[in-house]
């Protein structure tokens, strides 16, 4: 059971942000919360809004329940963030539909950097490509005959560093979740 305010409090802006700066770079957890925020201009701070019509660019953000800790930060929980858009957003769609599954709080979430696309015109950075996978929550049946849930795996998470994918394989969604 969760008790109220616990997910306010984790979306409260206390997790950290999950970058995924390098190829192979992999996070899995517990999906703790999915909420969606405006996005902001990472150079000013700004809402950033579409120009055709002027409605708010949205994003939505995962808290996920890690193994992940930041050994010069006592205080860390293992919460990590992020960012879902673009690609990200596609690779996390077809997970949930591998899976036949909507995103829960208490599902197993994995996503890696896989691979970098095309740049969309010269000088522009290459989009980062993702694979992902998910697996939902257990269904449990408890002592009262109540249908429960299980919490998803926050198995050990892949070390940076490690050979990126060969141009034509992409993780399956057991290499994922492993």
């Amino acid at each position: 059971m969760i008790e109220s305010g616990v997910n306010e409090f984790l979306t409260s802006g206390g997790s950290k942000y999950f970058g995924f700066t390098e190829m192979n770079a992999k996070i899995k957890g517990t999906v703790v919360s999915a909420v969606q925020r405006q996005q902001t201009d990472m150079a000013t701070g700004e809402p950033v809004f579409y120009k055709d019509s002027g409605k708010p660019a949205m994003m939505t953000v995962i808290t996920l329940a890690t193994e992940e800790r930041d050994p010069s930060d006592p205080a860390d929980d293992g919460l990590r963030d992020i960012y879902v858009r673009a690609n990200m957003k596609t690779a996390i769609a077809d997970a949930l539909k591998e899976a036949k599954a909507s995103l829960e709080e208490g599902g197993t979430l994995a996503v890696q950097y896989v691979a970098n696309g095309t740049a969309s015109k010269p000088g522009f950075n290459p989009p980062k490509l993702y694979a992902a996978a998910y697996k939902p929550p257990s269904k449990t049946v408890d002592s009262s005959g109540l249908l429960g849930e299980t919490g998803g795996d926050t198995g050990p998470q892949v070390p940076a560093g490690v050979a990126a994918p060969a141009a034509s394989s992409q993780p399956t969604a057991s290499d994922l979740l492993d």
